[in-house]
């Protein structure tokens, strides 16, 4: 006879995954099933062209609590936090770009900041960080 599961956790994304990890840390012995032959959902590494991967969704979700990350140990088991000055790089089929830093308005000299040069700081919530919009070119 199987054993019988307290707990049954339908899919195996990441979410699922860290409730998995937090159950079991209390004692219990949860059954995670996913349909796919890999889990991770959202924050699974694809090839979505020859050569090019990428996280499918997570990067949208923003950084893991660094609380998880503690609790699991992820540095521990290789995982590296690599942070690009650049959050959002969006080319047009024309050519131009817009970009948005992640940095402060050191990025460039207070007076560039200052000047109408194309260049506007906002804070956007929920991040609350200021961002620097490079102005379409």
């Amino acid at each position: 006879m199987a054993a019988q599961r307290e707990i049954v956790i339908l899919g195996g994304g990441h979410n699922a995954l860290v409730t998995a990890f937090y159950l079991a840390k209390k004692g219990l012995k949860p059954l995670v099933l996913e349909r796919r032959d890999i889990v991770g959902g959202a924050a699974v590494t694809e090839e979505f062209h020859p050569g090019f991967r990428c996280s499918t969704v997570a990067h949208a979700g923003g950084p893991p609590l660094g609380a998880i990350l503690k609790d699991m140990q992820l540095a521990r088991h290789g995982l590296e936090k690599l942070e690009s000055p650049v959050r959002i790089f969006a080319p047009t089929l024309e050519g131009r770009a817009l970009t948005l830093y992640t940095d402060t308005p050191q990025r460039f000299p207070p007076a560039m900041a200052e000047l109408d040069a194309g260049f506007t700081v906002t804070d956007t919530p929920p991040v609350g960080r200021p961002l620097i919009i490079d102005r379409i070119t």
